[in-house]
C-alpha cells in the first residue's frame, strides 16, 4: 500500500473542507468547525506524521518560530486550566477557544506546501470578509434609510467593538491583493472593497482600532519603502482612499458623535474624568490587577465563566473593602486578563508567543514576492489587533479563529515563495 498516494488523496477531501471552513470562518466557527470536523483534520494531522516517521522525513527543523510560540502558549492555558478553580469549566473554554483553533492552524501549516494550495486557501478566507462587508454594506444602507445613528453600526459583528477587531484582522490582507494585483477590473472590485472597510472602521467609532490602524499604516509604510515600486502603489491608493472617504463623508453628514470620538482621543485626560465607559476599563484593570496578586502563578483559570465563580468564591464584601468593581467576563486588557485568568506562567507564555511571531516575521517574510507581500499584511493585521487589545480582549469567537488562520498563513512555507 502506496502510503503517500492515500496522503494526497485525503489531502484533496481535507483541502474541500478548509476552504468550506475558511469561507464561513467569520460567521460562525462553531457551528462550521464541528466535532466531526475536528475528528477529520486531527485524523489528517496523525496520518502526516505518521507518513513522515514511516518515510524517515519528520525533523525538528519543520517547526518554525510561530509554531513553537503557539506550542508554548497552549500549554500555558493547559497549565491555567489544570489550576483552575473550575478545571472543567476552563477546558471547556480551552477546547473551544484554543484547541479547535491550533488544530485549524496546524492543518492549514500542513496542506499548504505550494502556491496554488495558498491561494485557493487565502481566497477562500478573502471571500469570507467580503461576505460580512456586503452585509454590512446593506445594513449601513438601511442605517442611513430609517435615519438612525451611525456609529451604531457594527455589521453582522452586533457591538461595534466585535466588528473592529474584525477589521483589524481582515483589512490588510485584503489590501496585499489590490497591491501586487495587475488585472484592472479585479484593481476596481479590490478598491471598492478596501474603500468600504476604511468606511466601516470609521463609522464602527471603535478607538482602540482607530489607533491600532495608524499605527501599523505607518510601520507597514515604513517597512514598504524597502520594496522600491510597491511604496509608490501604497501611496498612491490610500491617497486616492483618503479623498473618496472624505468625500464620502461630507456627502453622508451627521457626523458629529464620530468627531466626538476624535476629540476624546486628542484630549484622553479629561474623557478619562468625564467618559463612563473609560472609567470602567480603569476599574476593570484595577480589579484584574488585584485578582492577579490573590493568584499569581497560575492564575484563577480560562474561560469566560471565571470571573462569575470568582466573585462567587470571594464575596461582594472582598470587592467592597478593596473598593473594586467586579468585570461580568473579562477585563478589557488581553494582558490584564491572561495574568487574571492564567498568572505569570499563563503571562511568561503568552509573551513568548508574541516574540516567535515577531522573530519569524523579520527573518522569513520577503515583501518582494507575491505570497511574501500577503504574508507582511498578515503580520500587520495580527500586529494591528495586538495593539488594540490594549483596550480589549480578543479571545472570543470568532476573532480566535480568524486569528490563527491568519498566523497559519504567515507561517506556510511554499515553493516558490521567494520569487520576485
Amino acid at each position: 500500500m502506496d502510503l503517500n498516494r492515500v496522503k494526497e488523496k485525503l489531502e484533496y477531501f481535507v483541502l474541500f473542507f478548509l476552504s468550506l471552513n475558511l469561507m464561513l470562518i467569520s460567521w460562525s466557527p462553531i457551528k462550521v468547525f464541528t466535532g466531526l470536523m475536528t475528528l477529520i483534520f486531527l485524523i489528517y494531522l496523525f496520518f502526516c506524521l505518521f507518513v513522515s516517521i514511516k518515510n524517515s522525513s519528520f525533523s525538528f527543523k519543520e517547526i518554525n518560530f510561530i509554531d513553537f510560540g503557539i506550542l508554548v502558549f497552549v500549554v500555558g492555558i493547559i497549565i491555567s486550566c489544570i489550576f483552575s478553580i473550575n478545571p472543567r469549566e476552563s477546558f471547556s473554554y480551552f477546547e473551544k477557544l484554543i484547541f479547535k483553533p491550533a488544530i485549524l492552524y496546524a492543518v492549514i501549516r500542513i496542506a499548504v506546501v505550494n502556491e496554488k494550495r495558498f491561494f485557493l486557501l487565502f481566497f477562500s478566507l478573502i471571500a469570507s470578509y467580503f461576505a460580512v462587508f456586503l452585509l454590512s454594506l446593506f445594513r449601513l444602507i438601511k442605517i442611513i434609510f430609517h435615519k438612525r445613528w451611525l456609529f451604531r453600526f457594527a455589521g453582522i459583528f452586533k457591538t461595534p467593538t466585535k466588528f473592529g477587531k474584525f477589521i483589524d484582522l481582515s483589512m490588510f490582507p485584503s489590501v496585499s491583493i489590490l497591491l501586487y494585483e495587475r488585472n484592472v477590473l479585479l484593481i476596481i472590485i479590490y478598491f471598492l472593497f478596501s474603500f468600504l472597510s476604511v468606511i466601516f472602521l470609521i463609522l464602527s467609532g471603535t478607538r482602540g482600532s482607530w489607533i491600532s490602524f495608524f499605527l501599523v499604516f505607518i510601520f507597514f509604510t515604513i517597512w514598504l519603502t524597502k520594496s522600491g515600486s510597491l511604496i509608490k502603489r501604497w501611496l498612491s491608493f490610500w491617497i486616492l482612499l483618503v479623498v473618496l472617504v472624505s468625500l464620502s463623508g461630507l456627502a453622508v453628514g451627521n457626523t458629529g458623535y464620530l468627531k466626538g470620538r476624535l476629540i476624546s482621543l486628542i484630549k484622553l485626560k479629561k474623557s478619562l474624568k468625564s467618559e463612563v465607559s473609560l472609567q470602567l476599563r480603569l476599574k476593570f484593570y484595577k480589579t484584574a490587577w488585584a485578582l492577579f496578586k490573590e493568584r499569581p502563578l497560575t492564575g484563577w483559570g480560562f474561560g469566560r465563566k471565571i470571573p462569575k465563580l470568582v466573585k462567587r468564591r470571594l464575596g461582594e464584601n472582598w470587592f467592597k473593602k478593596r473598593k473594586l468593581k467586579p468585570f461580568r467576563y473579562h477585563a478589557h486588557n488581553t494582558f490584564l486578563e491572561i495574568m487574571f485568568e492564567c498568572g505569570v506562567i499563563g503571562l511568561m507564555c503568552y509573551l513568548v508567543f508574541m516574540l516567535s511571531v515577531f522573530l519569524y516575521a523579520v527573518k522569513y517574510i520577503n515583501i518582494k514576492a507575491a505570497i511574501g507581500l500577503i504574508k507582511a499584511c498578515l503580520f500587520i493585521s495580527v500586529l494591528s489587533l495586538w495593539i488594540h487589545s490594549l483596550v480589549t480582549y480578543y479571545i472570543q469567537v470568532p476573532i480566535i479563529y480568524m486569528f490563527f488562520v491568519h498566523l497559519a498563513f504567515l507561517g506556510c512555507e511554499c515553493a516558490g515563495e521567494q520569487k520576485d
